[in-house]
């Protein structure tokens, strides 16, 4: 008896960073293990149920973290090509809405809050500063919101559930 091996070929671009298995097949999702993917569940924007999504982890940042930058970056792209990914000092993702204007969005787990509440004030005085009314911190978790508020009232604060209708204001969608 003859075994036969199946030619397959994977067209994925592993830099992206993140897929939703919903789009996958086992070969791909294989790969992509192979390739340092992690896989958890996450509420993507505009849903209310969580899809299991394929991650490739970016240190120190918890997996939450990187879901919510790269979901709000594919989110962006729906409506303009000139989206930033940053590290370090940096806001999470710099863009330029229908004005023109770079508007900078920091994404927060608030796991931290209490533990480096110093160092996130000088984070976030010195974006402000840079970035001015432009500046927005997004919560992936909203029963944070009052802290954050309380701590920096001079900078919106939105929860991972006010994206969309804020990409809406911030944005025209690309036809």
């Amino acid at each position: 008896m003859k075994e036969y091996l199946e030619d397959i070929n994977i067209e994925l671009d592993v830099d992206k960073g993140l897929f939703y298995s919903r789009d996958l097949d086992y070969y791909e999702e294989e790969y992509l293990k192979n390739h340092k993917y992690k896989t958890a569940n996450f509420v993507p924007i505009g849903k209310v149920r969580q899809e299991e999504a394929w991650l490739l982890p970016t240190p120190p940042e918890s997996l939450i973290h990187t879901f919510i930058v790269r979901n709000t970056r594919d989110e962006l792209l729906k409506y303009t090509s000139e989206v930033q990914i940053l590290k370090s000092r940096e806001p999470d993702i710099i863009f330029r809405n229908k004005k023109g204007q770079i508007i900078a969005l920091e994404i927060e787990t608030g796991k931290g809050f209490k533990k480096h509440k110093a160092r996130l004030i000088e984070k976030f005085t010195e974006a402000k500063a840079k970035y001015k009314k432009n500046l927005f911190i997004i919560l992936t978790n909203s029963n944070m919101k009052r802290k954050y508020k309380s701590q920096f009232p001079n900078i919106t604060i939105l929860a991972r559930t006010d994206l969309p209708g804020f990409l809406h204001t911030q944005l025209k969608k690309i036809r």
